[in-house]
């Protein structure tokens, strides 16, 4: 994983800088055409390599997680899902009271989206302290699974995109969290 960490960065400078080049080329009489040509074949390479990376990322994501439900199947242990639990859902929503202890004047809270976790927490906490307040959350446009799903009904899975909010990237709400979102959340947006 930090093996990525350190491509991204290196694929994100890279960018810039590919971005530095357009702007000063494009100043130039020939600027728009020569900028495109010398500049999109680059472009195109590094988010082929962005892309790649990301499949690698939820490749092993996807492993782990089977792997430590196997695990802990064989030892008699609990798994406990990162977002799809009841318990995590309740112990994210001490994010939520503790931003309305902080701030009672808030009026919407702004919570970003994966599988749905800490706004279902945030959401319900909040909501029951605060019942006019406004949650929003926000997902990745690059791995954007609610929408699709609340316009459904249900939880739909998507094809992963590319985002660089991994901690968000996630293809499928929860089947514990969708209905939560539904009732709790105002918004979701991108």
């Amino acid at each position: 994983r930090h093996e990525n960490r350190q491509e991204i960065a290196k694929t994100t400078a890279r960018l810039e800088e590919l971005s530095r080049e357009a702007e000063q080329h494009a100043a130039q009489e020939d600027g728009p055409a020569y900028a495109w040509d010398s500049i999109a074949k680059e472009w195109r390479t590094l988010r082929e390599k962005a892309a790649g990376i990301d499949e690698a990322i939820e490749q092993r994501f996807t492993a782990a997680e089977t792997g430590v439900r196997e695990r802990a199947e064989a030892k008699g242990l609990a798994f406990i899902h990162p977002y799809d639990d009841p318990l995590i859902v309740a112990g994210q929503g001490t994010v939520g009271l503790e931003m309305l202890f902080a701030r009672p004047d808030l009026d919407t809270l702004i919570v970003p989206i994966g599988g749905g976790g800490l706004i279902s927490g945030i959401a319900i906490a909040a909501k029951a302290l605060k019942p006019g307040v406004r949650v929003i959350g926000v997902q990745a446009a690059g791995c954007a699974a609610w929408n699709p799903s609340l316009d459904a009904g249900r939880p739909v899975e998507i094809e992963r995109g590319t985002t660089i909010a991994d901690g968000i990237a996630v293809q499928r709400p929860g089947d514990i969290t969708f209905p939560l979102v539904q009732q709790f959340a105002d918004e979701v947006v991108e």
